[in-house]
């Protein structure tokens, strides 16, 4: 087993901590990209706060609006806008069953992006 030592964790962290945008996703997304990205919504900015103990957790909420009738599922941090690279992703807690013209808010503190040796 490799352990990653705290500056790898840190310097990781690092790269994903500000820049980047939170995604939302209908299907599960994987290390390669995959899975399915919500319609008719756009992405936003996220930002996070100090690194502490391998995570780090975000600062603002996040109001979605846009968004088509779906269950949102996951969410994904990726490297743009539009396009762009996926860096983190995760399962949200439970389902978000979204009709048409609703609103998805993440609050602030709703996202973690932990990284560890386990």
């Amino acid at each position: 087993m490799i352990t990653p030592t705290t500056a790898l964790i840190t310097s990781t962290l690092n790269q994903i901590s500000a820049g980047h945008f939170l995604a939302l996703y209908t299907a599960t997304p994987n290390a390669g990209g995959g899975g399915t990205e919500a319609v008719g919504y756009t992405r936003l900015a996220i930002t996070f706060g100090t690194i502490t103990a391998g995570s780090m957790t975000s600062t603002a909420e996040l109001l979605f609006t846009g968004l088509a009738s779906s269950n949102v599922t996951h969410y994904g941090i990726i490297s743009a806008a539009s396009g762009g690279t996926l860096k983190a992703f995760g399962a949200l807690s439970s389902t978000a069953a979204i009709i048409s013209g609703d609103q998805l808010k993440v609050p602030a503190g709703g996202v973690t992006v932990s990284f560890s040796g386990s």
